[in-house]
């Protein structure tokens, strides 16, 4: 069974971890408010929380609704996690963790600073067991 949350049933499958963690937004094209295109922009942010699901995450400007994006979170410990996963050494484990996704809530939350909802779109499975069991370690 699902667990109670606001009055109604969680509609989360994949627990979360609320942990801060640096994190950036990479954007194939990103517009500056003066028009300008940006070929692959990153935005830093910082997470709230995350699954092997998405993530909310903190960022300083407006990002709109149904962008698809990278998602790049300094995870502690990821390189661990991740060899764990694929049974030894794997190129994946050198880096920091880094999947796509799509951003599908943004609202501001105080004056230049804003919260977006990312939902992985294309995880490794592995990777996406590899951060299943980080959130469960630590919660």
């Amino acid at each position: 069974m699902k667990e109670k949350h606001h009055g109604g049933f969680e509609r989360r499958q994949y627990p979360r971890v609320r942990k801060m963690c640096s994190a950036a937004i990479i954007f194939k094209e990103y517009v500056l408010p003066n028009g300008t295109v940006i070929t692959h922009y990153r935005m830093p942010a910082q997470t709230r929380n995350f699954s092997a699901n998405g993530a909310l995450l903190e960022v300083p400007e407006f990002i709109s609704c149904e962008l698809n994006v990278t998602i790049e979170i300094v995870i502690p410990e990821w390189q661990r996690y991740v060899l764990s996963c694929y049974h030894g050494a794997h190129a994946r484990a050198a880096k920091p963790f880094r999947a796509a996704g799509q951003i599908i809530r943004s609202e501001e939350n105080a004056p230049g600073k804003f919260m977006v909802v990312c939902t992985f779109t294309h995880l490794d499975t592995c990777e996406r067991h590899a951060l299943d069991k980080y959130v469960h370690d630590h919660t």
